[in-house]
């Protein structure tokens, strides 16, 4: 956040503040589902972002979730180790100055054998 102070005559002082946008994640998509791995591809601006982190959990909540982190740079990445024939929820975040946004999310089921 970055105040600007600006000062009318007779002695009226107003403070300008300018909030900086919280930036946002774009689509995410879900592909190559076998029975143990998927893709995931999402959209985001260029620079806005120091990392992701990827959440994903099974929908029975019978298994451990993962998070994950990849580079700000990274718009992708294969989710390997999951179960079998398992209904998933993935969630997406942006790290922005410290901080997760709102997620990207997106549901898949895993092939089975």
């Amino acid at each position: 956040m970055l105040a600007t102070e600006v000062t009318f005559p007779p002695a009226c002082t107003v403070y300008l503040f300018h909030i900086d946008a919280e930036p946002q994640l774009g689509n995410i998509t879900v592909s190559d589902i076998t029975h143990d791995s998927l893709a995931l591809t999402w959209t985001a601006v260029a620079g806005s972002f120091e990392s992701f982190v990827i959440e994903v959990s099974d929908s029975e909540q019978l298994y451990d979730p993962l998070e994950l982190r990849v580079g700000g740079a990274s718009r992708n990445d294969t989710i390997m180790g999951l179960a079998d024939g398992t209904a998933y929820n993935i969630n997406v975040h942006g790290v922005s100055q410290g901080r997760r946004t709102q997620p990207l999310s997106a549901f898949a089921v895993t092939g089975t054998m």
